[in-house]
Formats: C-alpha cells, sequence, structure tokens
C-alpha cells in the first residue's frame, strides 16, 4: 500500500490516500495484462507433446542462471525497492510515535503578521490581547497563547549566551535556540512545567525579562543543580529562569 504525508494543522499524519491507491492498482493490473498477455498467448499456441519428443536426445539447454546480467540486475533493482518502501514506512510509524515533548491533538495554529496594516509596535500588544480574548471567548476553546514561531515551523532565534555558573570549556561558544512566547504557552501546548511557573499576563514591558528553559537546558549546563531562580543573559538583556 502506497502511503502519503499529509501535514494538516502543523500536525503531521500518515495516511493512506485512496487516490493514489485506485491509481497505483489499476496501473498494476494494466502492466501484468500487457506483459503476461503476450508471454501466455505465445505458450498456449506450443504444442507440449511435440516439443518433448524432439528434445530428447537433443542437448541439454543452458539453465538461466545468476551470472545473467539482466537477472542480477532485475534482482538488484526489486531489492532496491523493497528496502525503500521498508524505510518509508518504518519513518512513517517514527513520525506518529515519536514523542514531540508536547500534545499535537486538538491545536490549531493561526499565523498572524501586523506589519502589512501598519500597526506599530505600540499597538501591536492591544492587538494581540483582543485577539486573545476574542477566541478565548469561543465555546470548546480551552487556552490561547502566541509564539514567534510554531513548534514544526523549523524556526527558532540563536543567540551567543553567558550561563550563570556554567563555565564554558577551552573553545567552547554558548548558543541559545530561543522562542518568544506568550502567557500560559506551557498549557495551551500541552508541555508538562516540571518546576517554577509559566510565562503569565503579569510578564510585560517595564517588568524583568523572564524566561522558560526546557530539561535539556537544565541537563546541559545546570546537571544536579536548581536552575528555577538563576539568570542567563543574550543580546545585551537578563533572563531570569522562572
Amino acid at each position: 500500500l502506497l502511503r502519503v504525508l499529509r501535514i494538516s494543522g502543523d500536525h503531521i499524519r500518515a495516511t493512506i490516500d485512496p487516490t493514489v491507491l485506485l491509481f497505483t492498482t489499476g496501473a498494476t493490473l494494466v502492466a501484468c495484462l500487457l506483459f503476461g498477455l503476450a508471454p501466455a498467448l505465445q505458450a498456449g499456441r506450443v504444442d507440449l507433446m511435440g516439443s518433448l519428443r524432439v528434445s530428447r536426445g537433443a542437448r541439454r539447454p543452458r539453465l538461466l542462471g545468476v551470472s545473467d546480467p539482466f537477472l542480477v540486475a532485475q534482482i538488484a533493482l526489486a531489492l532496491v525497492l523493497v528496502v525503500g518502501a521498508s524505510l518509508l514506512v518504518r519513518t512513517l510509524v517514527n513520525l506518529q510515535s515519536t514523542p514531540f515533548g508536547f500534545d499535537q491533538d486538538n491545536v490549531l495554529f493561526v499565523s498572524i503578521n501586523p506589519r502589512p496594516v501598519g500597526l506599530g509596535p505600540k499597538m501591536v500588544g492591544t492587538l494581540y490581547q483582543r485577539i486573545s480574548d476574542r477566541i478565548g471567548a469561543i465555546p470548546g476553546v480551552e487556552h490561547v497563547t502566541f509564539a514567534r514561531f510554531s513548534p514544526f515551523g523549523g524556526h527558532a532565534s540563536r543567540f551567543t549566551s553567558t550561563i550563570e555558573g556554567y563555565e564554558p570549556q577551552a573553545g567552547e561558544t554558548v548558543r541559545l535556540f530561543t522562542v518568544q512566547v506568550g502567557p500560559d504557552y506551557p498549557v495551551t501546548m500541552g508541555m508538562p512545567l516540571r518546576k517554577g511557573r509559566a510565562i503569565g499576563p503579569r510578564d510585560v514591558q517595564g517588568t524583568p525579562d523572564v524566561a522558560m528553559v526546557n530539561e535539556a537546558f537544565q541537563k546541559r549546563y545546570m546537571p544536579g543543580a536548581e536552575p528555577v531562580g538563576r539568570h542567563f543573559s543574550y543580546n545585551n538583556r537578563q533572563f531570569e529562569i522562572v
């Protein structure tokens, strides 16, 4: 069965496409008829008894061995197709079973760009708050948040950083991947919060810069230590881990 990738709402799903499946089934049947009908008709016109009588005492025909180049090429191509199909199926299974660290179900991503309509930085905060309030009032919506990049967007900001309590090794440059997010980001994305608190409505412009870090950050730069309350800096700004 031919499987195809469908990406809907940034959610990766591997499904069987009925149209492609019907086309491949029809193409297979047509190929079998075209390439199998002629040999079958030719074999039906052969006088088997006469051929057996003539072949008695004749020289034994040469058997087709693995040294035949056409046979070797056919086996090689078939092996490549089988291995490729197996790897494709395994990849699709892994895409559906690999834990990404957040809940992919019932999450809708919407892209917003206020620049084309001429909204300045002072108006963007008000716009986002109005959007959040209106979407949050829709029946069935549990949480609303904002982020500069979506988890499957393939983008993130990367900065050279310094981390409190961590001494880089010789020649090491600490670079952190960061994503700007809004209030209630972990609960909206279904990310379990291990310690501390999430970025909330009180974290606005004019208050100290705060950040959330993942377990990979803690294990890499603060093994066995308490990350909440520590600081790191990048782009001439200092952030407190909350």
